[in-house]
């Protein structure tokens, strides 16, 4: 993801709750290949309530 090369992702209330899920994404996004669209992937919740 070159775009993203060099750059900081600040996220705060990262150790639960909605800020824990972002950073999971982020971080779920930046280990994908070059050559996978992010905007192609769902992001999907793995519990119902």
């Amino acid at each position: 993801m070159s775009g993203i090369d060099g750059k900081v992702v600040a996220i705060t209330g990262a150790s639960s709750g909605i800020g824990e899920a972002t950073a999971r994404a982020v971080a779920f996004a930046i280990e994908q290949p070059h050559d996978i669209e992010i905007g192609d992937i769902t992001i999907r919740p793995t519990v119902q309530g």
